[in-house]
């Protein structure tokens, strides 16, 4: 069965395998200690063109119905939700994805891209060229995850960064192909590393 993304949803909760584009990436550049009070820090900003949503399904739609449950229809998002609920998630766990031509150079030979290429290597996750919608609203180029490249980002910024259109809501990977992608993810972060 071809590869078909589903239309990425206007509004309501983040879902496990969906596809963000433009995503500022803000990083203080202070050890990981206390910020005295009213000083100022220093920030590094980069921009990931495209990511995909790896944290669970049931942990994203807990958590919005939770930080949204008070609003009319779900849809006007005012973030006051308290961080210590147990249904909320403070970060969303997030994965690189890049263009073929992106990875293609960074790869050694020509048998460790064919290994890319068919999702037999253990790092990386390979998704084909597909349309989005069925009939086609647009289409997404062969693009690869880098499991080493992840990055969690506050679940209330990047809500806001979706509500002020910031943040594009690009596409959703349909659940055959999820399962698939999601179970080689945690496959390779939960590897135990051995002395050589």
């Amino acid at each position: 069965m071809p590869l078909l993304y589903e239309v990425a949803p206007d509004s309501g909760a983040l879902r496990q395998g969906e596809i963000l584009g433009d995503i500022w990436e803000h990083r203080v550049r202070r050890p990981a200690s206390q910020i005295p009070e009213g000083s100022l820090a220093e920030v590094d900003s980069r921009l990931h063109g495209l990511m995909i949503i790896m944290s669970a399904e049931c942990d994203l739609y807990q958590d919005y119905v939770v930080r949204f449950s008070e609003q009319p229809a779900q849809e006007q998002h005012e973030l006051g939700t308290d961080e210590r609920h147990p249904a909320v998630i403070p970060q969303v766990l997030l994965c690189d994805l890049y263009k073929q031509e992106e990875v293609r150079p960074r790869i050694g030979g020509a048998d460790i891209w064919k290994r890319i290429n068919q999702n037999q290597d253990e790092r990386y996750h390979y998704l084909k060229a597909a349309p989005i919608g069925d009939p086609p609203q647009d289409e997404l180029p062969d693009l690869c995850l880098d499991f080493k490249k992840t990055l969690a980002l506050p679940t209330k910024s990047l809500y806001e960064g979706v509500d002020g259109g910031q943040v594009k809501r690009v596409a959703v990977v349909p659940p055959l192909y999820i399962h698939d992608l999601v179970h080689r993810f945690y496959g390779y972060h939960s590897r135990v590393g051995l002395p050589d």
